[in-house]
């Protein structure tokens, strides 16, 4: 838990969070009610896509770096 999320804590009504996980670090620390509001979007399922047009050979490790140069 981020110190600086320690010190409002007690001063919160309620806390929302998006994930069981969360909901159980801020459970653990405070008596303030954590409610889970889970995800405000879906995300569609994951599909395989094939790999071998880019290079990547089958049964070999492939490993994809993404970033944000503006971030």
């Amino acid at each position: 838990m981020p110190a600086a999320h320690r010190l409002a804590l007690d001063l919160l009504d309620e806390i929302w969070v998006p994930s069981r996980f969360l909901q159980r670090c801020y459970s653990a620390v405070t008596n303030t009610p954590v409610v889970l509001m889970h995800k405000g979007i879906e995300l569609p399922a994951v599909r395989r896509l094939p790999l071998e047009p880019l290079g990547a050979q089958p049964g070999r490790f492939a490993a994809l770096t993404c970033y944000d140069a503006h971030s």
